[in-house]
């Protein structure tokens, strides 16, 4: 390969492997801020994220500190878990899906604590019309079931083997809107679930501050408080307590549920990484997070899940070492076929022989002779020997030979850059046919 090719390629080479560098700095860069994650993602280090206060407790080595990525449907909780659910957005119906209602009941019953904020707001967000309609589709739906169910209760056998076709018919058909959307998804009232509702005072300017509750007796917490949002809990029924209010609104409250705590909070700034650096409330989040030895960031209500792909698979099953061997062999195979480990006879002639398979034994001692002898030696060598092969001191007299020594010492001197031993050849064979005619 001609030395301008190989620093081309070489060039070539240092160019990808910057680009690929940079490239992976630039995506590093990003996963280290966490910026693609939703606000208050434990994985995210900027002002918006809680990363800060995920690795502050995982410094701590007092508790067992996990994400999860899991439906919480799929979660086997351990007994006294600590569970954030941060940064949720406020859901206008004032219900839950029954599962995650069932979540929480199996987290509490553990002795767990189940702690959930809120995105900051600053007035009443607006319901849609399509909120309404799956709303009254929904009330629709469960008055239905339940005619269904009182009708079966109360009908003899007659009736109920006659209308049993229709009424199954009702309970069993997916309940579907007529514009052809996604059925409707049981959900739990939180105001009969847990008691509590949400409002808003928009009266109020934002940021503000949030007084300690006088009813809450721990002089440890600090007080007043940053608050960001309008949002706040009302119609409290059971044994809800109040942390702290706001304008004398409730903003964090906190009941035995089972034989954990449920505890919601309408802001989500103080457990946030800007929180932290500049207006930490170190014994507000430990009073929050109580003292349980298991601490999970929910992460899979930002979307964020673990859903195992071919790579995980591999690493888990022990296949890398297969890929890499896989991968080491073509390399080696690239380098055979771009790198010649005999390298090719260094002559200006720009034939460009090869030795090539499908050739017969002739061809290959061509090849060979062409490969050993420069050709500008070919005329030389091939008189010394004919020297060996002929006694030609009695065909020849010596005066020829030294003819053809002669002409071959003319055409090397001649042709000192590119031998031609066609020419001197064709020279050779006329001077030894003059002498035959003689």
């Amino acid at each position: 390969m001609p030395s301008s090719r190989k620093l081309t390629l070489g060039f070539l080479i240092v160019i990808l492997l910057i680009f690929a560098y940079g490239l992976v700095h630039l995506f590093l860069l990003r996963f280290q801020t966490g910026d693609m994650y939703p606000p208050y993602s434990s994985l995210r280090s900027d002002p918006l994220g809680t990363r800060g206060l995920y690795e502050s407790l995982v410094n701590l080595n007092i508790s067992s500190v996990n994400r999860n990525y899991l439906p919480l449907s799929q979660i086997q909780f351990k007994e006294y878990t600590t569970f954030f659910y941060l940064g949720m957005r406020v859901f206008e119906l004032q219900s839950v899906p029954e599962e995650f209602a069932k979540a929480v009941d199996q987290l509490t019953e553990r002795g767990g604590r189940f702690v959930m904020t809120f995105l900051p707001v600053n007035k009443k967000p607006c319901i849609s019309a399509q909120d309404s309609e799956d709303l009254e589709e929904g009330k629709e739906k469960e008055r239905q079931q339940e005619e269904v169910k009182t009708a079966k209760a109360e009908s003899s056998e007659q009736k109920k083997a006659g209308s049993n076709s229709e009424k199954s018919e009702v309970k069993d058909k997916p309940f579907q809107k007529s514009n052809g959307s996604m059925p409707y998804i049981k959900t739990v009232s939180l105001k009969d679930h847990w008691g509590v509702s949400f409002q808003y005072d928009e009266d109020s300017d934002v940021p503000n501050q949030a007084q300690r509750a006088a009813e809450f007796e721990s002089n440890t917490l600090p007080s007043p408080i940053t608050w960001h949002s309008n949002l706040y809990f009302d119609d409290l029924k059971g044994p809800w307590k109040v942390i702290y209010r706001r304008d004398g609104h409730p903003v964090i409250i906190e009941r035995p549920f089972k034989h954990g705590k449920i505890l919601l909070c309408a802001d989500s700034y103080l457990f946030s990484n800007e929180a932290l650096r500049s207006e930490r409330y170190p014994s507000l989040l430990i009073r929050l997070i109580g003292a349980n030895f298991h601490v999970v960031f929910d992460e899979a209500h930002f979307g964020i899940y673990n859903v195992p792909g071919i790579a995980v698979l591999i690493r888990n099953y022990g296949f890398h070492w297969f890929f890499l061997a896989i991968a080491l062999l073509f390399l080696l195979f690239v380098w055979k076929n771009s790198v010649h480990f005999v390298p090719p006879l260094d002559n200006n002639d720009g034939d460009g022989y090869d030795v090539s398979s499908g050739r017969d034994y002739i061809q290959g001692l061509t090849s060979l002779l062409r490969r050993n002898i420069p050709v500008k030696n070919v005329l030389r060598v091939s008189l010394e020997e004919w020297k060996k092969s002929f006694d030609l001191k009695e065909k020849l007299q010596s005066e020829k030979i030294e003819e053809i020594a002669n002409i071959i010492e003319m055409e090397e001197a001649m042709s000192e850059q590119r031998g031609n031993p066609v020419k001197g050849y064709k020279t050779i064979c006329k001077k030894l046919s003059e002498g035959n005619s003689k």
